[in-house]
């Protein structure tokens, strides 16, 4: 029987990004552009008195395929490569997509249907239809019915496993409160992790990547916290261009809307999309994730390490790293003969553990120590060195 490790993360986003890491997303590139129009490759619109009917729905395939619906102007979805060329177009009403791990893509709309990567009808369910779709990495997906206030969850193959009413832990469940002073209180639980953000603003969504890295968002703003709780990125996303016409003598001075902006859309792989629309053409924008291979991924270290003689050795005492409760699993004990010398692992103590009492000192002896945080394989850097002596 496998053992799941449960984890539970604090995340104060009052930090400044720049004191964290390196690590961010550049651009943004255009992946890919067209006219306005009904032709392939085109986008349609309506233009209307107050506001225009336009492509808003996108998702993105694992390996970068963009599938884009216009189900309120044509009933039809148009998927592009990563490179921005036309690849299939599904002539089908869709008002919400999903792709899979396998580059399936799922439609809900007028009914609810899987294509595979060639655009070819897997299966269909007719009389069954949803406001959104979750494809999960274990290949299953969730519908959410936003009328009946239902999840359903599918197996790849189609046949229905369960159904909730409680949003399913797989899509992370969330629960926010105010804490006053213009803080909030946001805790996202999912089956192996528990995160818990202390932030200024308030979110719309949250998801993860495959490597377990939470997103927040909402339309203005992407955040990035690490497995381990650590804020790691943050893009404000592009804003409406607005700018002033010629001023008129007399007469107030116009403003008009020239670039439009959609909401963010992350890839499995950490990757932002959002799509564009301007007055000549519509366009899909991507900000590609950096890594920074000097930033730390693990816990922070503890403080505070004292060491005092006891009856039976030295006595260790030290601070909590940020991340205990959290994603820290133990901490690891270093000793060594000399100050800066080479050191020697005497033990690792369990999370939530902050003592430790090495009775292999041996009396006479002055011994120098360090400790450090793990979470799983990763660990935290040392605390400043200490000494003692018997």
């Amino acid at each position: 029987m496998g053992l799941k490790i449960k984890l539970s993360i604090v995340i104060f986003t009052s930090l400044l990004f720049s004191e964290l890491s390196f690590a961010g997303w550049t651009g943004p590139s255009e992946v890919l552009s067209g006219t306005w129009g009904n032709n392939p490759g085109q986008f349609a619109i309506q233009y209307g008195d107050t506001s225009d009917t336009f492509p808003t729905t996108i998702d993105i395939s694992p390996s970068g395929k963009i599938a884009i619906t216009e189900d309120q102007t044509l009933d039809r979805v148009q998927i592009f490569n990563s490179t921005g060329q036309l690849a299939n177009i599904i002539n089908t009403f869709a008002f919400t997509i999903a792709f899979d791990t396998n580059e399936n893509l799922y439609v809900s709309g007028g009914g609810f249907r899987k294509y595979d990567s060639s655009g070819k009808v897997v299966w269909s369910k007719t009389g069954t239809s949803y406001d959104a779709l979750y494809a999960l990495s274990s290949g299953d997906i969730i519908g959410y019915d936003k009328d009946n206030k239902n999840y359903a969850l599918f197996s790849p193959t189609g046949q229905l496993i369960k159904t909730s009413a409680e949003r399913p832990l797989e899509l992370g469940r969330v629960s926010e409160y105010p804490l006053g002073n213009r803080k909030y209180k946001t805790t996202v639980k999912y089956e192996d992790a528990t995160y818990t953000i202390i932030s200024e603003r308030e979110y719309e969504r949250f998801v993860r990547d495959n490597k377990k890295n939470l997103y927040a968002m909402n339309p203005g703003i992407v955040e990035k916290f690490s497995p381990c709780g650590k804020l790691i990125g943050r893009l404000d996303m592009p804003e409406k261009k607005a700018f002033a016409g010629d001023k008129i003598p007399g007469e107030e001075q116009y403003v008009f809307i020239h670039d439009e902006y959609g909401a963010p859309v992350v890839d499995v792989n950490g990757n932002i999309y959002a799509w564009k629309k301007s007055p000549t053409k519509y366009s899909i924008l991507k900000w590609t994730w950096q890594d920074d291979p000097n930033t730390p991924s693990g816990p922070d270290a503890p403080t505070g390490l004292t060491v005092m003689p006891s009856t039976t050795g030295l006595y260790l005492t030290w601070q909590a790293s940020p991340q205990d409760p959290g994603c820290v699993t133990g901490y690891e004990i270093a000793r060594a003969t000399s100050s800066g010398g080479i050191y020697s692992t005497v033990t690792t103590v369990e999370k939530g553990v902050l003592k430790y009492n090495d009775t292999t000192a041996s009396a006479g002896t002055t011994y120098y120590y360090k400790v450090r945080a793990k979470a799983g394989s990763e660990y935290s850097p040392y605390t400043s060195e200490v000494s003692g002596k018997r």
